[in-house]
């Protein structure tokens, strides 16, 4: 941005950033099957990989980005798991999830310490199984967050708790942040690229983003080469079987290829895997 408009950004930050922060941490407390009392007992699966091209081919097909395009699926399989938990009961209209951004200026050196920023994002849903209305509602939420002040916001309060505040109200004040949201959920774009470690190539990397006990449900999406995988970490007392929320995300993402695509041809089948690393699969459970 020019000078002029980074000097009204951050006017606008100050004055408005600790109201958008308070309101982010005064939502209503999380609720639904996934938003259970944890008993610290973690369960982990990884979903089968997706080819990157498929997902730059809905993008393509729908002007979204591949991070809209994980976002919407992950919102969809996470409603589907929680009306098989719920067993009919009622359902919070959306999900609301925790999502970190990244608050580096574009083209900055990368340096060994955090900027990201930690907010609030309510992902739509719906009981049907159209996806792709899913994917467009995804966009216009996250391109409201990101057009906003909220990250920065969020950034700065955070780093004002940590600095300023005693640590028993410090870590009250997170578990209190932390309970308006039953997911966290982050997406990292990796190397295009295979790496080799020692000599060898590096088949895949998988990585489970870092939560509060208190949060029962984490998936991350990580790009590696020319597939995207995604991971999932739950508490036993919220879903004791992670691999089905890998599964619909995995059945999620068909659909929504379909209908953004048509009949558009797929790329060809994913190469077969080693028994090594089948057993990262949707029904494959760690415990952690």
């Amino acid at each position: 941005y020019p000078l002029r408009r980074q000097r009204q950004m951050c006017i606008r930050d100050r004055l408005e950033g600790p109201l958008v922060a308070l309101r982010a941490l005064l939502r209503a407390r999380a609720s639904g099957p996934l938003a259970a009392v944890p008993s610290g007992r973690k369960l982990a699966a990884c979903a089968p990989r997706i080819r990157l091209a498929d997902v730059k081919a809905v993008c393509r097909a729908t002007g979204c980005t591949v991070n809209d395009v994980l976002v919407a699926a992950v919102a969809a399989a996470v409603r589907a798991r929680e009306l098989e938990l719920g067993g009919g009961a009622a359902l919070p209209r959306r999900i609301v999830a925790v999502i970190p951004i990244n608050t580096r200026p574009p083209g900055s050196a990368v340096l060994m310490e955090n900027e990201l920023a930690v907010v609030f994002a309510a992902l739509p849903s719906t009981r049907g199984r159209a996806v792709l209305p899913v994917l467009h509602r995804t966009h216009r939420e996250l391109a409201a967050i990101k057009a906003s002040v909220e990250p920065h916001a969020m950034a700065v309060a955070t780093r004002l708790i940590h600095r300023l505040v005693p640590a028993p109200l410090n870590r009250w004040l997170v578990d209190f942040g932390t309970d308006r949201a039953c997911l966290m959920l982050c997406t990292l774009p990796g190397p295009s690229e295979h790496l080799a470690w020692a000599g060898a190539r590096v088949r895949c990397i998988r990585f489970w983003s870092p939560t509060r006990a208190r949060m029962c449900v984490a998936a991350s999406a990580f790009s590696y080469g020319e597939f995207v995988e995604l991971s999932v970490m739950t508490d036993a007392a919220a879903d004791a079987e992670p691999g089905q929320l890998c599964r619909l995300f995995a059945d999620a993402f068909e659909r929504l290829h379909e209908e953004a695509c048509g009949s558009e041809e797929r790329d060809e089948e994913l190469p077969p895997v080693s028994s090594r690393e089948q057993t990262g699969g949707p029904r494959a459970r760690r415990e952690t």
